[in-house]
């Protein structure tokens, strides 16, 4: 008998790279990165996924990077390709605005390490945290 219960694929893709991407984070965090974060639902036809919110948390610092990142995952709307989408700014729906879709990064189906590690890098560039 089939299941008849089941997560949407494109939530799954979005659960798999955020479970790379949040080991990865987990690393930097004990190797002194003071990042912040958490991880909520967004739903958009098929662009259901989990959006990050994260900020540098390194109150000692004056010259952190202040403010949120904000970070989309999910399967992109017209294929089965991964899309990583940012920006800055908060939408209040928590969907991503016309220019972070513009300037999306996509991967090929299966690549949710690439996908995992160009989300870490882009929020360690942003922060001004690279290694």
């Amino acid at each position: 008998m089939g299941r008849s219960i089941y997560k949407s694929h494109s939530l799954q893709v979005s659960e798999r790279v955020w479970s790379i991407v949040t080991e990865m984070l987990d690393w930097h965090i004990d190797n002194g990165k003071k990042l912040s974060g958490y991880l909520e639902p967004f739903y958009n036809c098929r662009e259901t996924g989990l959006a990050l919110t994260i900020s540098n948390e390194d109150w000692e610092n004056k010259d952190r990077v202040k403010g949120f990142l904000h970070v989309w995952v999910c399967e992109a709307r017209g294929s089965d390709e991964i899309l990583v989408c940012m920006q800055e700014e908060w939408p209040g729906d928590n969907k991503f605005g016309d220019e972070a879709y513009k300037n999306a990064k996509y991967f090929h189906y299966n690549q949710y390490y690439e996908a995992a590690e160009y989300i870490v890098k882009s929020i360690l560039e942003h922060f001004k945290l690279e290694d």
